[in-house]
């Protein structure tokens, strides 16, 4: 979609990038394609409103795609030691 290559192309070029899309549009795709690219020197942050959501999606990018995720809510510990691991 011309939409997705001119996202990825913005993330290319360093520039920041915030994508509001409706269900489908392919948001998934278009956000972690400069990440598999990048060989680890892009990191992604994608909002999720739910978090069924968001371990779902955290969980299928490591299976899917090898990538390293982490899932940041009101849940996540605050303590020193999670934020320096």
């Amino acid at each position: 979609k011309q939409l997705q290559l001119k996202f990825a192309c913005a993330v290319k070029t360093k520039q920041d990038v915030f994508l509001d899309v409706g269900t489908g549009f392919g948001k998934t795709l278009a956000s972690i394609l400069l990440q598999l690219l990048s060989d680890g020197e892009v990191i992604t942050i994608i909002i999720s409103p739910l978090k069924r959501l968001q371990s779902s999606q955290a969980e299928s990018l490591q299976m899917k795609y090898g990538l390293c995720t982490i899932v940041v809510n009101e849940d996540t510990p605050s303590d020193d030691y999670f934020w320096k691991v």
